[in-house]
């Protein structure tokens, strides 16, 4: 089945029924397939080998990771920081199809954070917003399971960081190469420079 190189059209796929997921360990190859372990077998033309990951807070103790792991999803203000422990911060927990963009934009937000110098909403509001995200991602997102996917919305939640760190959202020139042309981590170049130079205006 060839459904494109569009994002949502892998989701729509599954959610449709015109795609379903198998779970087996491969016991061998056919020339029209892979045989399971437990004899089922699948036609494929292609074969993607993909491992996967499992995210998890097992190096946190019992206590903390409830608060930040409750409710079967992550709890996790812009899918960084733990409202009710705000001394600690987690990068790459908002996995997208660009996770090295996604994660050093988040690592400047925590950075701030950290620094004193970006302002939050009261734990309440945070915790409210997490809640909020997670009833669109239920529509929106509804393979995504309890880590924080935000797929193809990349631009949206980069725009979310960068706009709490006061800085630009766009970062091209004209309206055409900003909402229509490939996106690139070069964009968001300089990015540091920009935070030291807006954290020394607030100074004078």
């Amino acid at each position: 089945m060839l459904i494109g190189s569009d994002p949502l059209l892998y989701d729509r796929a599954f959610n449709d029924g015109d795609a379903h997921a198998v779970c087996g360990s491969v016991r061998r190859f056919h020339s029209n397939g892979v045989e399971l372990e437990d004899g089922t077998k699948l036609p494929a033309d292609v074969l993607v080998f993909a491992t996967g990951w499992q995210q998890d807070f097992s190096f946190l103790s019992k206590d903390i990771c409830e608060l930040v792991a409750g409710d079967g999803y992550y709890r996790l203000y812009r899918q960084i920081l733990p409202p009710s422990i705000q001394k600690i911060g987690f990068i790459g927990y908002a996995s997208s199809f660009s996770c090295t963009v996604t994660s050093e934009i988040a690592a400047h937000w925590l950075s701030e954070h950290f620094l004193g110098s970006l302002k939050q909403p009261s734990v309440n509001r945070m915790q409210e917003e997490i809640d909020e995200v997670h009833r669109w991602s239920e529509n929106y997102l509804p393979n995504r399971g309890t880590e924080g996917f935000i797929g193809p919305f990349i631009c949206q939640y980069i725009d979310d960081l960068v706009g709490d760190l006061k800085l630009r959202k766009k970062r091209s020139n004209g309206f055409f190469i900003e909402n229509f042309t490939a996106f690139r981590a070069s964009r968001y170049a300089g990015l540091s420079e920009e935070r030291r130079m807006a954290r020394s205006t607030v100074r004078h």
